[in-house]
């Protein structure tokens, strides 16, 4: 048993490693207001929407650009009777569109975001909008979190005499009991 958790110990840990060093650059970069640089652009396109609310519109717009990311809701500004203002935001850029609903015509004025700016953007994201990888980045933080947490326990196990054996089991126990009672509590 005690060669199986080492197995299975290293290869979490193998698992886990690039999720601690993004998580870990991210953190410098929160900690120290790295930001990084940025660049924009702007472009612009015809664009037919036909939804009922402006969000609902806004959202239409986004995916007929084939933009991916979050259309906030407080971003959604109507600022005349034809003319619509909203954001779309992901980690790696931000767009701010004016979009004619009378004529269709869409600016897009684009900011590209730094590699750094990106990392803080994913360190705490649990899914993207119109992305493929948002919900797979949310499961390998999850597995990864669990991973971290049987790899303190289990090498707490490992650590100790062959001996202690029952008093290693014992830790393991309650320690996966505690993460259980937490997770439960913070779902």
């Amino acid at each position: 048993m005690r060669k199986w958790i080492l197995d299975l110990h290293l290869y979490l840990g193998l698992l886990c490693a690039p999720y601690l060093v993004v998580y870990g650059v991210s953190a410098i970069a929160f900690n120290h207001d790295i930001k990084g640089g940025s660049s924009t652009s702007q472009w612009s396109a015809v664009v037919v929407a036909e939804g009922g609310t402006d969000l609902e519109r806004a959202e239409e717009v986004r995916d007929a650009l084939g933009l991916v990311g979050w259309t906030p809701e407080r971003s959604v500004i109507r600022t005349d009777d034809a003319l619509l203002r909203f954001r779309v935001q992901n980690p790696g850029r931000d767009y701010l569109i004016e979009w004619d609903d009378a004529t269709g015509s869409t600016e897009v004025d684009e900011t590209r975001s730094s590699w750094i700016a990106i990392l803080r953007g994913i360190h705490g994201m649990r899914d993207l909008e119109g992305s493929v990888l948002g919900p797979v980045w949310y499961v390998y933080t999850e597995v990864s979190s669990w991973a971290l947490a049987f790899a303190a326990l289990s090498g707490i196990y490992l650590w100790l005499p062959r001996r202690s054996a029952a008093l290693g089991t014992a830790t393991v126990v309650a320690g996966a009991v505690v993460l259980a009672v937490l997770s439960i509590g913070v779902w």
